[in-house]
C-alpha cells in the first residue's frame, strides 16, 4: 500500500506529489549545446530527457557550437525547445553565454576594449635602470622586501627613478594591464564585471535578445537565466613572469575615495605586503569591500533587477565550488552579497570528492534571508563515466540536507563529436548505456524534494560569516599563505563541530546585517532578524576585524536578552582600525572555544531542535539533517554521509562511493510539544509508514537506521491525528541460498567492442611513426599545419571562425593493428566519427563508407559494416587515410564492434571468440575489458514460498551504475544502493523463473581516460585525456565492472 489511510494534515494533493513527483522537483540537466544544432534532434533528445525522469533542462552552451550564437538559427533552436516542453509540461532555464564565464557574450561585449577585464599588477625591481613611467604605471615604490613583509615603503614622485637601491630594497611598480585578446573568449577577452557600463552592455546583447524573441514565454514555460562562475579578477595570482596581479577596474581610486576618503594609490604595497606594527591593513580591507561591492553592484544586481523587471528569474553560480573563505576572497570577496540578488540562490559541486559544505550553506542561507523557495545545484561536475547511481544520491543527499532542493546534473550533452566526449564526463544523456533506468535517481530525489520544499527551515543560530577576516590576511602570496590556510582551517573546524552534534546554522555577512540585521522579540524572546530569517542566538567566530555596524547590532541583540556566544579570541579591530570595543562586548556575553563540545554547550540552548543519536547517546557524526516547519507539522530529512568529519581541509575528502559507515540502531530525539506520531515517508519507494517512536515529557525518540549511504524522511504533526499506514515490517531470514559463482548465461544489451586508439601514422610524405595515442597523432599532425591543439580548453568556436579560402591541408595515414585469434562469425563494423571523409582499408581491401548503416552509442559515431571473412587468424591491419584541414573535426578513437571477445596483454588487444558465459567477478578478463553496455546474467531457479514468507534477490556487490532485477522478462525493480535488493515475492507462483540480474554499464571502458595512471581521479576532465609522465601508462587502465560477488536468494518472514 504506498498512500494508505491519510493523516489529515498530510492532503490527497501531498501523498500524491510524494508517490509521483511533478517535474518542478526532478532534476534539470545542464543540457551542452556543443555542435551544429538541428531543431528536431534537441527535440528527439528532449524527450529521451524527459524518459530519464527530468523535469526540464538547463541550456547550456560548450566547446564545439558551430551554430552562430543569439543569432536567427539560435533563437529558433530555444523556440523549439520551448514547444516541446510545452508538450511534455518541462521547465526550461537560458544560460546567459556562449561557454564560461559569464558577461562577454561569446566575445561581442569586449570588443570594445574599454569593457575589456583590468588586473593591477606588481613587477618588482631590483635595478633602478629597469623603471619606466609609462602611461599604465600607477605608482611605483621603494621598499625592503622580506617574503611577505615589506619596511620603509617610500613613494617616488612620478617620472623619478631613485639613484641606487639599497641592500634588500626594490622598486614596487603597479601598473594596470588590460586582458589581450585570446581564443578563450572567440579571439576576445573576458569582461570587466566591475565595470557596470560592462556589464549593461552584456544585459543589452543578451538577455535584451531573448526578451525580444521570447518574452512572451518569460516566467511560464521559460523559469529564467543561468549564470555561470563570473568572477570581480582574482587576488593576489602569482604570474610565470614573476609578477603578481590583482583585481582592478578604471573607476576603482575614485570610487574608493568617496567610499573611504583617501587615495587607494598612495597605500597599493599594502594589498600585497604586511607593513610592520599593523595587524590589519585598512587599506586592504577596504580595497576587497569595494571589489565586492563593484563587482556585486555591477553584476549580480543589475541582472537580478533586470529579470524582477521582466517577470522571469536570475540563478547560476560564481566561480566558487569550494565555498572556502579564501576562494571566496580570490574569486568575489563575499558570496552572501552576491546571492541576495538572485530569485533562485545556486552552487556547483565538482566531482565526489569534495565536502563544500560552506558554498551550499551559504545558498541556504541566502535564501533563507531573503525568502528564496528554491535552491539549485549544478552537481556531478568531472565525476568520471563510472560514477555510479549510489553516488548520485550520496553527492545529492548531503546537499538537501544543506537545504539545496533543485538540481542540475552535469552534464548532458548535445553531440559526443571531437572532443566533446572529454569535456568532463560523464554524459547524463542518452549516450549513457544507463539512461533508460536513470528514472531510479530521479523519483528519489522528486520524493525528497516533494517533502523538503515544504515550509519554512528551522535554523536558530546565526554564525557571523568570517570572509571579512580573510580579506586582510590576502598578501601577495593568496591563498597559498600560512595564515589563508589554518584560518580557512579553524572556520571549518568551528562549521564540523555544530555539524556533528546536530546543530543547524545560517551564516550571517557583515554587509548584509548592516543594511537588514534588526532585534525584536518572538514569544516573548528576543530574536535577531536578518531580512525574512529570524534567530535566537549568534555565534562570533574569531574575528579579525568587526564592522561597527555589526558591534552595534550585537549590543543591541545581548542587551535585549538575546544570546551572542563569542568563539576563541574577539576581534582586535572594528572597520579594520584597532580597538577593545569587541572584547569589551564579549566579556559582557558567553566564551567558548572555537571548535569541541564546549563551542556546542556554549550554544545549544537556544539553537538545539534535536538529536541525532546511536544507544550509548553519542551524536552519530556522519548524519546531516534539514528541518523544515509549517503550521501543521515538521518535517525531517537525515542522510548519513558516510564520513566523520576527521579531515579537517577545504580540499577534497574521500570519494563518496568508497564510504562504507553505517549504522543500525539510530535515535532521533525532539519535538517536544507535537501532539502527532511521527510518519516515515519512503523516498525510494514512494510507500509510507508510522515511524517506530514514543513519546515522552521531552517529545518524541524516533527510532531507525542509517545504511550505508542511507537517508530517511519523516513528517511530525503538531496536532494529534489517527494515523492507520503500517508499521515497516521488519522481517527476520528464514534461509539464503548463494546463486552460483559460476556459469552464468549471459545477455549483452549491445555489441562488444574493442579500441583502436594506438596507430601507427604517417603525415604527408613524411616517415612512419608511432605516438601514445590516436590523440597525440592528432597533436602531430596540427603542429604541421600549425594549428592550436584541440586538447586547449577553450578556442575559437566554429562558428566564430574565420575560415580560410583554401586551407592548408595534409594526407595524414592510420595504420592500425590487432591480433584475432577466433574469427567472428557474426556481424562486424568500424565505429568512426565521419567515415565519410576517410579512405578505409582492411588487410588491404578497401571497404567503402557509402554502407554506413547507423550509429553507436552517439549520432556522431557511424557504424560501417565490415566483411568478417576479411579478417585472418593472426595479425591484422586497418588503415585510415584523410586529407586534414583546420576544418577537419580531430582524430578520434575507433571501434571494432562485433559478436566477440577481446584479450588485453598490457597494450596488446587481440580479438577471441564471444563469451557465453560469465563467472562471478570483473567482465574485463573474461573477454569484455572494452564493453560498455549492460550485461544481464541469467539463471533459472525455483524458488518455493511458505505462507507468510517474501523473497528477495540480493546483490551484494556489483560494479556498475547499478542492477536491474528481472524476473520472466519483467522488471522487478533496480538496484541502485543499499540494501542492495529486490523484492520478488509478486513474481514467484510456485513454477520456475529465469532470473536476469543486468549490471548496468557505463562507457568509462570504451572512452577512458584509457592510460591515465590513477584509475579513479579527483577530477576527470580534458587534461586526464592526455596525461604525460607517470601519469601517462601504455597498458589500458579499465574499471572493474560486473557481478564482484555472489547474488542470494534470501527468504524472510
Amino acid at each position: 500500500m504506498i498512500l494508505g489511510t491519510m493523516l489529515i494534515f498530510m492532503k490527497k494533493s501531498f501523498l500524491k506529489e510524494f508517490e509521483s513527483p511533478p517535474n518542478q522537483y526532478r532534476g534539470m540537466p545542464l543540457w551542452l549545446w556543443n555542435g551544429k544544432l538541428d531543431p528536431d534532434e534537441l527535440r528527439r533528445q528532449m524527450r529521451l530527457l524527459r524518459d530519464m525522469g527530468m523535469g526540464g533542462i538547463q541550456q547550456f552552451t560548450g566547446n564545439g557550437l558551430d551554430t552562430v550564437y543569439l543569432s536567427d538559427d539560435w533563437m529558433a533552436c530555444i523556440e523549439a525547445c520551448l514547444e516541446e516542453a510545452e508538450k511534455l509540461d518541462m521547465q526550461v532555464w537560458l544560460y546567459d553565454e556562449d561557454r564560461w564565464p559569464s558577461g562577454y557574450a561569446g566575445g561581442l561585449v569586449t570588443r570594445n576594449p574599454k569593457y575589456r577585464r583590468r588586473s593591477l599588477v606588481l613587477l618588482e625591481i631590483t635595478d633602478a635602470r629597469r623603471l619606466s613611467w609609462d602611461k599604465d604605471v600607477l605608482a611605483a615604490f621603494t621598499a625592503k622586501i622580506d617574503g611577505t613583509s615589506a619596511t620603509g615603503v617610500r613613494r617616488l614622485a612620478r617620472g623619478k627613478r631613485p639613484k641606487r637601491l639599497a641592500k634588500d630594497e626594490r622598486i614596487l611598480v603597479f601598473g594596470v594591464e588590460v586582458d589581450a585578446p585570446g581564443t578563450n573568449y572567440n579571439g576576445q577577452t573576458y569582461v570587466d564585471t566591475m565595470n557596470r557600463d560592462a556589464i549593461a552592455r552584456f544585459i543589452e546583447l543578451t538577455h535584451e535578445a531573448y526578451r525580444k524573441r521570447l518574452g512572451a514565454h518569460f516566467g511560464k514555460r521559460l523559469r529564467g537565466f543561468f549564470t555561470d562562475e563570473p568572477t570581480h579578477g582574482k587576488i593576489s595570482v602569482a604570474r610565470d613572469d614573476g609578477t603578481t596581479a590583482t583585481a582592478w577596474t578604471d573607476k576603482l581610486p575614485a570610487i574608493f575615495r568617496k567610499r573611504y576618503g583617501y587615495d587607494l594609490v598612495a597605500r597599493l604595497p599594502e594589498l600585497f605586503f604586511d607593513l610592520p606594527g599593523q595587524d590589519v591593513s585598512a587599506a586592504r580591507y577596504h580595497y576587497h569591500d569595494c571589489i565586492t561591492h563593484l563587482f556585486v553592484d555591477a553584476f549580480a544586481r543589475q541582472l537580478g533587477e533586470w529579470c524582477v523587471k521582466n517577470g522571469t528569474q536570475l540563478s547560476g553560480h560564481a566561480a566558487i565550488s569550494v565555498g572556502t573563505l579564501a576562494v571566496q576572497t580570490r574569486e568575489i570577496g563575499s558570496y552572501l552579497r552576491f546571492l541576495e540578488h538572485q530569485q533562485v540562490p545556486a552552487m556547483d559541486i565538482l566531482t565526489e570528492y569534495r565536502r563544500s559544505y560552506d558554498t551550499a550553506k551559504l545558498v541556504s542561507s541566502a535564501a533563507r534571508q531573503f525568502g528564496r523557495k528554491w535552491r539549485l545545484s549544478e552537481t556531478y561536475g568531472c565525476v568520471g563515466w563510472a560514477f555510479p547511481f549510489a553516488g548520485h544520491k550520496a553527492v545529492c543527499d548531503w546537499q538537501a540536507a544543506m537545504g539545496i532542493n533543485m538540481r542540475a546534473p552535469h552534464l548532458a550533452w548535445y553531440t559526443m563529436e571531437g572532443k566533446a566526449k572529454r569535456d568532463y564526463p560523464q554524459c547524463i544523456s542518452y549516450q549513457s548505456a544507463w539512461w533508460p533506468y536513470y528514472r531510479k535517481v530521479e523519483d528519489y530525489f522528486g520524493r525528497v524534494n516533494a517533502v523538503m520544499s515544504r515550509g519554512q527551515d528551522v535554523r536558530d543560530l546565526l554564525v557571523i560569516h568570517a570572509n571579512e577576516s580573510m580579506w586582510t590576511l590576502f598578501n601577495r602570496n593568496g591563498e597559498n599563505d600560512a595564515g589563508v590556510i589554518a584560518y580557512d582551517r579553524m572556520f571549518g573546524a568551528l562549521r564540523d563541530s555544530l555539524l556533528i552534534e546536530n546543530i543547524d546554522f545560517d551564516y550571517g555577512d557583515e554587509d548584509i546585517l548592516a543594511r537588514h540585521g534588526k532585534t525584536g522579540k518572538a514569544g516573548g524572546t528576543a530574536v535577531l532578524r536578518v531580512a525574512k530569517a529570524t534567530y535566537r542566538a549568534v555565534l562570533v567566530p574569531p574575528l579579525r576585524t568587526m564592522r561597527s555596524t555589526t558591534l552595534a547590532l550585537l549590543e543591541q541583540f545581548h542587551e535585549a536578552g538575546g544570546t551572542v556566544v563569542f568563539a576563541g579570541a574577539p576581534a582586535s579591530c572594528v572597520d579594520a582600525l584597532p580597538s577593545q570595543a569587541p572584547a569589551a562586548l564579549a566579556r559582557c556575553c558567553r566564551a567558548a572555544p572555537a571548535q569541541g563540545k564546549a563551542l556546542v554547550r556554549a550554544v545549544e540552548s537556544q539553537s538545539r531542535r534535536l538529536h541525532i543519536v546511536g544507544p550509548s547517546g553519542r551524536a552519530i557524526r556522519p548524519a546531516l539533517h534539514l528541518l523544515k516547519e509549517d503550521r501543521d507539522a515538521f518535517y525531517l530529512f537525515v542522510c548519513n554521509t558516510g564520513h566523520d568529519f576527521s579531515k579537517r581541509g577545504p580540499g577534497n575528502d574521500i570519494a563518496v562511493r568508497r564510504r562504507t559507515a553505517s549504522f543500525d540502531d539510530v535515535r532521533i530525539r525532539g519535538f517536544a510539544g507535537c501532539a502527532g506520531a511521527p510518519t516515515e515517508l519512503d523516498p525510494d519507494s514512494g510507500e509510507v509508514y508510522r515511524a517506530v517512536a514514543e513519546r515522552d515529557d521531552h517529545g518524541w525518540e524516533i527510532r531507525t537506521s542509517l545504511p550505508r549511504l542511507g537517508s530517511r524522511i519523516f513528517v511530525i504533526p503538531k496536532r494529534a491525528e489517527r494515523d492507520r499506514h503500517p508499521v515497516r515490517r521488519q522481517l527476520e531470514d528464514v534461509r539464503r541460498r548463494g546463486l552460483g559463482k559460476d556459469g552464468w548465461n549471459i545477455i549483452l544489451s549491445e555489441k562488444n567492442g574493442l579500441v583502436l586508439d594506438r596507430p601507427r601514422f604517417k603525415i604527408g610524405s613524411g616517415r612512419w611513426r608511432t605516438a601514445p595515442d590516436i590523440l597525440r597523432v592528432d597533436d602531430a599532425v596540427r603542429d604541421v599545419l600549425g594549428l592550436a591543439y584541440r586538447r586547449d580548453e577553450f578556442m575559437v568556436q566554429p562558428y566564430a571562425r574565420q575560415r580560410a579560402a583554401r586551407p592548408r591541408c595534409v594526407d595524414v595515414a592510420l595504420d592500425y593493428s590487432f591480433n584475432v585469434q577466433t574469427v567472428t562469425s557474426g556481424d562486424l563494423f568500424l565505429g568512426l566519427e565521419r567515415p565519410e571523409t576517410f579512405r578505409i582499408s582492411l588487410n588491404g581491401t578497401p571497404v567503402s563508407v557509402d554502407a554506413e548503416c547507423g550509429w553507436w552509442c552517439d549520432r556522431s559515431l557511424r557504424t560501417v559494416p565490415l566483411d568478417p571473412g576479411l579478417l585472418r587468424l593472426g595479425t591484422n591491419r586497418i588503415k585510415l587515410r584523410c586529407d586534414y584541414d583546420e576544418n577537419h573535426s580531430g582524430l578520434e578513437m575507433a571501434y571494432l564492434l562485433g559478436t566477440f571477445g577481446v584479450q588485453i596483454d598490457g597494450a596488446e588487444v587481440t580479438m577471441t571468440a564471444l563469451p557465453r558465459q560469465l563467472r562471478i567477478g570483473d567482465w574485463c578478463g573474461q573477454g569484455l575489458p572494452f564493453y560498455s553496455g549492460s550485461v544481464s546474467y541469467v539463471k533459472t531457479v525455483r524458488p518455493r514460498l511458505a505462507a507468510g514468507q517474501r523473497l528477495f534477490v540480493q546483490v551484494p556487490g556489483y560494479a556498475g551504475m547499478g542492477v536491474c532485477v528481472r524476473v520472466g522478462g519483467r522488471e522487478a525493480g533496480i538496484i541502485g544502493w543499499e540494501p542492495n535488493e529486490v523484492d520478488i515475492t509478486d513474481f514467484v507462483n510456485g513454477d520456475p523463473i529465469e532470473l536476469q540480474l543486468q549490471v548496468i554499464g557505463h562507457r568509462r571502458n570504451s572512452h577512458g581516460p584509457l592510460h591515465l595512471s590513477d584509475s579513479s581521479p579527483i577530477v576527470t576532465g580534458p587534461d586526464e585525456f592526455v596525461s604525460e609522465g607517470d601519469r601517462w601508462v601504455d597498458s589500458y587502465q579499465l574499471a572493474p565492472c560486473g557481478l564482484i560477488s555472489e547474488p542470494h536468494l534470501v527468504v524472510r518472514r
